[in-house]
């Protein structure tokens, strides 16, 4: 079978391993970005002669190092933080709106912003709508949080909407409806929905930018 072309459709990115010298360097990038947001998985191909040949001089190393980040080698890579100027005019946004709502999605789980998101609401004292995966960030107990039931009434009377970490697609019916002006706060530029007209978009981690 074709692993390049199955794999393509259901991974980040593949590639096939043809040299034994390619072993290392590939696994080093693939695990570097298949920990990055938006996670996924990447797929290698190794073909008989990259597993069953030995490394010809020079040595196979040339291009790899063990430890390139010391001991922070293992973690993922430290996320955007967002462009502060930008990070400013956001919170002066928020506040200086009479009805803002922060409105959170996947990235929010992924980088682990439950609490961020949480002391800054109650900061703020903005409400909260939490999406998909990232439902329970925020528990829906608390008094800041509104879900489906009054999430349309909380939506209509708003008059700043914040995105956090959204990844917009059918299930918000590709953001149609969602009330003006409009923040998009996301760690990749691709979860940034261009067919929305945005104020304001800021490229960053959730958890770092609210932080």
């Amino acid at each position: 079978s074709y692993i390049m072309d199955l794999g393509r459709f259901i991974t980040k990115w593949c590639q096939r391993i043809v040299s034994v010298e390619q072993i290392k360097y590939s696994l080093t990038d693939a695990f570097k970005d298949a920990l990055s947001y938006p996670k996924g998985p990447v797929a290698l191909e190794f073909t008989m002669s990259a597993l069953l040949r030995e490394p010809s001089p020079p040595p196979s190393d040339t291009f790899y190092i063990p430890k390139w980040r010391k001991e922070e080698t293992a973690a993922p890579l430290t996320p955007p933080a967002g462009d502060p100027q930008a990070v400013e005019k956001c919170v002066r946004a928020i506040y200086q709106a009479e009805r803002p709502v922060l409105y959170g999605g996947d990235g929010i789980h992924w980088s682990g912003a439950s609490p961020e998101l949480v002391e800054f609401a109650e900061l703020a004292r903005v409400p909260v709508c939490t999406r998909r995966v990232a439902r329970g960030a925020m528990p829906e107990v608390h008094p800041q949080f509104f879900g489906s039931q009054v999430g349309r009434p909380v939506l209509a009377e708003c008059n700043l909407f914040v995105g956090l970490g959204l990844k917009v697609g059918f299930a918000d019916q590709y953001g149609r409806g969602w009330p003006q002006p409009i923040i998009q706060i996301n760690e990749s530029p691709q979860h940034i929905w261009a067919f929305l007209p945005t104020d304001l978009a800021i490229i960053g981690s959730p958890k770092v930018v609210l932080r």
